[in-house]
């Protein structure tokens, strides 16, 4: 019972403490109370300090923590056949918990075998693989940038886990439409015959709607078992700082929906849903229209960039390559705090098909020193 509820306060610690759905009742019930209580009795200037400091400190403090778990890193050997030759490649797999991310998808082509095999002290990492005792084809590891000076000194190349790209917004909007391509151009042709119309709203049972009809839905049938949804107060937290929520209509009905974060002269889109999950909305350029009003009311809203979101480092990527369409371009800073590292101990066919068919973005590409 002990080691169960230590393992719950540590879960608990290594998170923002309300970023993520899955909280014990208690912890999801300080969090609801908390937010409630600033909402009710708070003037607004007030909590929207309020959430930031609260925001702001919680972020630091499970990164501070996150950190010092990862001193530890849990070992796993993956194994299994590479997508594109078909060669068996195994991979040491080390993070603070099962993480793998969006890895195994890129990596094989079907269901890998999955080892726990325990722990190994990121100080030790070269020591511990300098004869390559488990036979590997590759080291991958999951942790924070703090370490990626050392990684890289440990002969280990570091990639962001994601990446930011960003519009710029701030000229006149013919020139930002002669940036799209082809295929993006199309696409807002097809946002005006569908006759596509969206509201900009500040209303907290729209949000609700938002959250529960959209957001969830739509994030679980896209990502399904790495499925990861914010707790619906952390978009509250952002609503109440100054978030719009951009609702999308066909018709009478609404669609679409997401959260628009102003951060100085950059429009920020948050998170995103489609009306109870219905991803064949995609198939009618609903993405497409939430970019093209999103350009729309950031340039009547003075702002200079658009930051199309996150996606991951690899240009072969379909969202990579939807963003770029539409003139989007890496944003040049230290990006997400989680890195990928890796180092291949092998030039077996299926490394070398891995590296050749999925180039990537390193971290030094990102902030240039």
């Amino acid at each position: 019972m002990k080691n169960k509820s230590l393992n719950t306060i540590i879960q608990t610690l290594r998170n923002p403490w309300w970023l993520q759905n899955g909280q014990t009742a208690i912890s999801h019930k300080i969090v609801k109370d908390f937010t409630e209580f600033c909402c009710r009795y708070l003037p607004r200037p007030i909590r929207k300090f309020v959430f930031y400091v609260t925001d702001t400190f919680s972020i630091l403090g499970s990164r501070v923590f996150f950190l010092i778990c990862q001193l530890n890193l849990t070992a796993y050997l993956i194994s299994g056949k590479e997508k594109h030759s078909g060669e068996n490649v195994t991979i040491l797999f080390l993070s603070n918990e099962n993480s793998f991310s969006y890895l195994p998808d890129l990596i094989f082509s079907e269901e890998p075998q999955i080892k726990r095999i325990g722990k190994i002290h990121i100080w030790n990492i070269s020591k511990k693989l300098s004869k390559n005792p488990y036979n590997i084809d590759v080291i991958f590891i999951k942790c924070d940038r703090f370490y990626s000076n050392y990684l890289q000194k440990k002969g280990l190349t570091t990639i962001p886990e994601l990446i930011s790209m960003t519009l710029d917004i701030s000229e006149p909007f013919e020139k930002i439409y002669n940036k799209f391509n082809k295929s993006a151009k199309e696409d807002i042709r097809k946002v005006k015959r569908y006759n596509y119309t969206y509201e900009l709203s500040g209303d907290l049972d729209k949000l609700k709607l938002f959250y529960d009809h959209m957001y969830v839905p739509y994030t679980y049938s896209r990502h399904g078992k790495l499925a990861i949804c914010a707790n619906f107060y952390t978009i509250w937290h952002l609503f109440e700082r100054g978030g719009k929520l951009m609702l999308i209509k066909l018709g009478s009905e609404y669609v679409f929906g997401s959260l628009l974060f102003t951060k100085k002269d950059t429009i920020i889109g948050t998170y995103a849903g489609i009306i109870n999950g219905q991803i064949d909305c995609l198939k009618k350029s609903i993405s497409a229209a939430s970019y093209y009003f999103s350009i729309i009311w950031g340039k009547e809203n003075g702002a200079k960039f658009l930051n199309f979101g996150t996606c991951i480092p690899f240009p072969n990527n379909g969202l990579f390559k939807y963003k770029k369409k539409w003139g989007a371009a890496i944003e040049k800073t230290k990006g997400n705090f989680e890195i990928f590292a890796f180092k291949t101990y092998s030039n077996g066919k299926g490394m070398q098909s891995f590296l050749e068919n999925n180039p990537f973005i390193r971290m030094s590409e990102l902030h240039p020193s």
